[in-house]
């Protein structure tokens, strides 16, 4: 069964084809973002299940355009970085591999919830998808 047998993504080698899909792991986070031992656990719980590839949480590439991500992941904080470092080292560990899902935010699409934290922002001035009675700050 081909579900079982290696597979490649560009020059990368995965042990079996079962993804674990990009889920949510804000509440398991530290506050201030890093990826802890709690998340440490959540990930390492689905590589020992024989995950062949985990993509982890959305992870914001700059905290610049939209600062509401304070609670996310920060690839300039370097205490950020030796807890990703150490979550790929256990992960790869197990001999699952691990990809990081990379997003430059939310755009006009934020959702409600993070809307009063920070204006939506967008390529131009146009309602935000979700409250389109507020209008996205132009780039």
């Amino acid at each position: 069964m081909k579900l079982f047998e290696p597979g490649t993504i560009g020059n990368v080698v995965i042990k079996n084809r079962i993804a674990m899909a990009p889920m949510g792991i804000g509440s398991v986070a530290e506050p201030d973002g890093r990826w802890g031992e709690r998340v440490l656990e959540y990930y390492l719980a689905r590589a020992r299940g024989e995950t062949g590839l985990i993509i982890t949480s959305l992870t914001p590439v700059t905290r610049k355009l939209e600062p509401m991500w304070q609670t996310h992941m920060d690839f300039h904080n370097q205490a950020h970085m030796e807890s990703l470092k150490s979550l790929a080292t256990a992960i790869h560990s197990t001999g699952t591999k691990i990809f990081v899902q990379l997003t430059a935010g939310f755009g006009r699409v934020v959702t409600a919830m993070r809307a009063g934290k920070s204006q939506p922002i967008s390529a131009s001035a146009v309602p935000c998808f979700f409250l389109p009675q507020v209008l996205a700050r132009e780039i």
